[in-house]
């Protein structure tokens, strides 16, 4: 199996190459198979005509009187032959054989044979191996009337030669052959292909964000042809498709417009009426407002309404500037400072405990960027720890730099916004990890979506509007940052917030 897969890797990956490898391969196939066909047809026909010869010359070898030849009178030297005449006698013993010289002592191989057998291969044709070890023999055995045996035996060298060369002949010719259909195969299958190639070029502009690019109409072949009508129903595709991303970025462009429109309109009579009930307020502690507890609180239901829609404008309006134009300022900042400070605010917020909110700082790690707008991140980050878990559950943050660029890529199990740099060489870790009951992860997956709350009940409770994480993804975005979360049930929860130093 693995060299199996090992083969595979080694396959060509384009699709002309493996075009050209099928073609190569099938017709190598095909020509060895009738390579053999005409092998096998060739010799049967050869054999045919050695058996029919060798019928031919039974007749009278077996009908006339023999006798072991006269060696005492002196005769021409014999010629060099391929066939053989061997005599035995009724009880298998060889009598004489003729063909066979000094020169060329080969013959068939008989010393296996029985008078039995040889008796009961009379009128029959086989093969015997050469006494000398060359090629093999084709016989025909025929009884004689005298009770001896005849046999006549030609020699396949012959056959065997033609053969040998025919596969010479077809292995030149067909390796002539497929190296002629590989350069034309290779030649026609690319430019066969090349509306393809264009297709890919098309989708690669597409894929880098030239919703305009289209497929070029192959001419040449007019609009009969499989690719010209891909191309055609691509192109057709590709023209909805940006009509589609025209309409959808115009409606999130209106959308957006209006939420800003929106939040700005909201803020005037948000501001009255926090503004009023503010007045109220002041006006009830002055005496001059009569006692009602009932309308005391009412108002105060109304001013802290008042607020929380005040925070979700504030939110919208964030959002609706960083998907507009993403601007922050360029100050020095020092990490160890803001997060001093946001620790300090965050025990502030919790009356003073020092037990639960700490933090590590590293001195001196500065990053330019606008201060502001990372302290907000920071008091969400740590805000969210101290909202979403039990009270007394520990709260950690600190600051670290990575200089190992495999230790501060992001891992698989986390859920992240943002990208940073390319060619970033160091990266700072601002870290925010609680000891709480974790995140369920079909929430982490929606953790940064706007409006969007993995605690309902707890954040309608504390006043969260689900805009916290959303507007801390932005800010990190924006400073060319990554945010992410890693968690689980029962884990805790990780927040890292990672910044390039340069």
């Amino acid at each position: 199996m693995a060299e199996f897969r090992r083969a595979r890797r080694l396959l060509p990956v384009s699709l002309w190459g493996r075009l050209v490898l099928s073609v190569l391969v099938l017709t190598t196939v095909a020509m060895a198979m009738f390579g053999v066909a005409g092998s096998v047809l060739l010799r049967q026909s050869l054999t045919a005509e050695v058996d029919e010869r060798l019928a031919r010359m039974m007749a009278p070898s077996v009908s006339r009187e023999e006798s072991p030849p006269d060696m005492g009178h002196a005769e021409p030297p014999a010629l060099p032959s391929d066939l053989r005449e061997l005599r035995f006698a009724s009880d298998g013993t060889l009598l004489w054989r003729v063909g066979q010289t000094e020169e060329d002592p080969s013959g068939p191989d008989v010393s296996g044979l029985t008078a039995e057998e040889l008796r009961e291969a009379d009128g029959s044709v086989f093969e015997l191996p050469d006494t000398e070890g060359g090629a093999d023999w084709r016989v025909r055995v025929g009884a004689a009337p005298d009770g001896t045996v005849a046999m006549l035996a030609q020699s396949l060298a012959g056959v065997d030669t033609t053969l040998a060369l025919l596969r010479w002949v077809q292995l030149g010719a067909g390796t002539v052959v497929l190296v002629a259909l590989a350069s034309g195969t290779v030649a026609i299958v690319r430019v066969q292909l090349r509306p393809l190639a264009r297709m890919q070029r098309a989708a690669d502009a597409i894929a880098g964000g030239d919703f305009e690019a289209r497929v070029p109409e192959d001419r040449r072949h007019g609009s009969a042809s499989e690719t010209a009508r891909l191309g055609a129903a691509l192109n057709t595709m590709l023209g909805r498709l940006s009509e589609a991303l025209r309409e959808r970025e115009a409606t999130a462009e209106r959308m957006r417009r209006f939420v800003a429109d929106a939040s700005h309109e909201l803020r005037t009579p948000l501001a009255s009426i926090r503004g009023f009930a503010e007045l109220f307020r002041l006006g009830r502690e002055r005496g001059r407002v009569s006692a009602d507890p009932v309308v005391d609180d009412w108002m105060r239901r109304v001013e802290s309404e008042a607020e929380r829609m005040g925070t979700l404008v504030d939110g919208l309006l964030l959002l609706a500037r960083h998907d507009e134009q993403p601007e922050v300022a360029a100050e020095d900042v020092d990490l160890a400072e803001l997060v001093r400070e946001g620790v300090a605010a965050a025990r502030a917020r919790e009356g003073g405990t020092r037990e639960r909110v700490a933090s590590e700082t590293v001195p001196g790690v500065r990053v330019v960027g606008d201060r502001s707008r990372l302290r907000q991140v920071l008091d969400n980050l740590i805000g969210n720890a101290q909202v979403h878990t039990p009270p007394g559950t520990p709260v950690r943050v600190w600051v670290e730099v990575l200089e190992d660029p495999d230790r501060w890529t992001p891992s698989e199990e986390a859920v992240r916004v943002g990208a940073l740099p390319s060619r970033v060489g160091r990266v700072v870790a601002v870290c925010v990890r609680d000891e709480g009951p974790g995140i369920r992860a079909q929430d982490r997956a929606r953790l940064f979506d706007r409006f969007f709350r993995a605690d309902e009940g707890r954040s309608r409770h504390t006043g969260g509007a689900g805009l916290g994480l959303a507007i801390s993804a932005a800010v990190v975005s924006a400073h060319g940052g990554v945010l992410e979360v890693v968690s689980g049930p029962g884990q805790g929860t990780l927040f890292r917030v990672l910044l390039p130093l340069g």
